[in-house]
């Protein structure tokens, strides 16, 4: 694997502080290194013990840019497992379908013009017969509930973040905010009850109940920025994002992020729904991707002062930080990983290697080992805001990964049934 090395990782992040610089610095770099170490006609690679398959026949013979979205979320759902959901590219908009693969149908639930290529509009299941994704309707953002069937549609004015495991309330956050600072991760749409000017004090993180429609600011960015606060956080452009409830609903982790003449921070916060019991769990300028093991600890691409860049599992209830395997998983760097059902494996991915190839890959907790799934071509279409992580998600039983990628030349969503590598560590 042609990976960046420590040297050029420490350049990187001496860079920080020159988001302009680093960014150009990093094109022209990427550029030079795929001439060099570039696999001519190469697509995709798995293991010989897995199985990809494309949701192809899903669309019956229609040619069809489609993706699923982020990793924290799974598209399975429907009580049987046998339903899945996809975003359909149509321009502007994107279309919302449920698909079932083993029938190579599709059902249309709705369209929406809030999404993008990273998240899609956060579409997911809030129960077996309910789905939920984010859309403008009159001018106002705000969230679709719709039954799998695609009947029954409600629109409540407050756009999804992060659904609580009961599927009665939610966390919102102000996308046009997001817009502007990264658009990749905001939603373009003018709209009447959202904007990027709103005042600190008066905007960040809200909590939404479903049924009522009632919802309540939990934790303002005022408040976040006279938390602990450091000098770089002056004349700053701050933001919350990346909220998930932990699995029973008891906790919630999130990020602040701010960028100002110091370059970007991130920290990493964990506290109660309502935003109580606030607790700063990572602060040493990087925080990148995560999610939950269990009620108490997280997975979490981040830095340390002390050990620097790498993948560290975090008890929630303490803020104490153990490295997960060493060097022989964060040699990988950033990626976006999630925990099996049981909590034995993680999966993650990488961002494109000096080929341009992304690696799949799967960590073993208990022997500390990691697997490679797999490897994708990233094509240079598909880079910037365009481009497509592979962002891994779990099937429910822990016996699939659904993965989105563009090594075929175009973007689709995959299915890998890795039943078989499993069932040799049983």
């Amino acid at each position: 694997m042609k990976n960046y090395g420590y040297l050029e990782r420490t350049i990187a992040r001496q860079l920080d502080r020159f988001p302009t610089i680093r960014r150009t610095a990093k094109k022209v770099y990427q550029r030079l290194n795929y001439w060099r170490y570039r696999e001519k006609g190469f697509q995709c690679e798995v293991h010989s013990k897995v199985k990809l398959q494309s949701l192809d026949h899903c669309w019956g013979g229609e040619k069809a840019s489609y993706f699923f979205g982020y990793y924290d979320k799974t598209p399975w759902g429907g009580g049987d497992d046998a339903k899945m959901l996809m975003h359909r590219v149509l321009g502007k908009e994107v279309e919302i379908v449920r698909v079932c693969p083993e029938q190579g149908k599709r059902l249309r639930l709705g369209m929406s013009s809030a999404w993008n290529h990273q998240q899609g509009s956060m579409t997911q299941w809030l129960n077996d017969e309910i789905v939920a994704y984010n859309d403008v309707q009159d001018r106002r953002l705000g969230v679709q509930i719709v039954g799998a069937g695609g009947a029954n549609k409600q629109f409540i004015p407050w756009p999804i973040q992060t659904v609580h495991p009961s599927g009665i309330e939610v966390l919102s956050l102000n996308y046009k905010r997001l817009h502007r600072q990264r658009p990749e991760y905001g939603y373009k749409p003018r709209v009447s009850n959202f904007s990027s000017e709103v005042p600190l004090g008066e905007d960040g993180l809200w909590r939404v109940n479903l049924e009522t429609g009632r919802a309540e600011l939990v934790l303002s960015l005022s408040q976040l920025r006279r938390h602990r606060p450091r000098t770089e956080m002056e004349n700053a452009s701050h933001r919350v994002n990346h909220a998930m409830y932990s699995p029973k609903g008891a906790r919630v982790v999130f990020m602040h992020r701010w960028i100002g003449d110091e370059g970007k921070f991130s920290r990493l916060y964990v506290a109660a729904p309502n935003g109580d019991d606030l607790r700063l769990l990572m602060d040493d300028r990087m925080v990148s991707h995560y999610s939950w093991r269990d009620e108490n600890h997280l997975v979490v691409w981040g830095r340390t002062e002390k050990q620097g860049n790498r993948y560290y599992l975090v008890d929630v209830r303490d803020g104490t930080l153990r490295v997960l395997g060493e060097e022989v998983f964060g040699q990988f760097g950033d990626g976006h990983p999630s925990y099996a059902p049981g909590g034995r494996w993680i999966v993650t991915d990488t961002y494109p290697d000096k080929g341009r190839k992304r690696h799949l890959l799967l960590f073993d907790t208990q022997t500390e080992t990691v697997h490679r799934l797999g490897r994708f071509f990233a094509p240079w279409t598909f880079d910037g805001m365009n481009r497509c992580d592979l962002h891994p998600r779990w099937s429910p039983d822990g016996n699939y990964i659904s993965i989105d990628s563009t090594h075929e030349g175009s973007r689709k969503s995959y299915v890998i049934d890795i039943r078989k590598l499993l069932n040799e560590y049983e």
